[in-house]
């Protein structure tokens, strides 16, 4: 289950390393102020959400055996792909938004946003219904 979200992260990462040179080395001088901080945003957001991403496969690599019960299988595969879809929409319009300059796509940021939003609420709701769990069964 560890290693789809790995995956994941390794891609992400090569993607988001290989559009900040492009973009730094390549079209920097081409784009407007504007452009400069959708990129920038879309980037940040990007990057940021592909460390949580490794942080998350490594996290179900270390610590969850085959036989995890398959609600928190769950749980986690919803956190993942909340933000493997928060990053394709989010970042993914703002990326397109400042290559084409055009706000034709600016519809898909805010669902991208709420993806992101709903991965980590759901990492919130998990981790406290953890921490109630083993402190009941001591």
């Amino acid at each position: 289950m560890g290693n789809k979200f790995l995956s994941f992260a390794a891609l992400s990462g090569f993607i988001s390393v290989a559009f900040g040179a492009f973009v730094s080395h390549g079209l920097q001088p081409e784009f407007s102020l504007q452009q400069l901080n959708w990129f920038d945003t879309a980037w940040k957001y990007h990057t940021f959400h592909t460390v949580a991403l490794l942080a998350l496969g490594w996290f179900i690599s270390a610590t969850m055996p085959q036989n995890t019960p398959k609600c928190r299988q769950t749980a986690v595969n919803i956190i993942g792909f909340s933000w493997l879809l928060g990053m394709l929409l989010f970042s993914g319009s703002l990326y397109t938004m400042a290559v084409l300059n055009t706000r034709a796509i600016a519809m898909f940021v805010p669902v991208g946003g709420i993806a992101f939003l709903f991965g980590w609420a759901t990492l919130l709701v998990v981790s406290v219904r953890s921490s109630f769990a083993r402190r009941a069964t001591k």
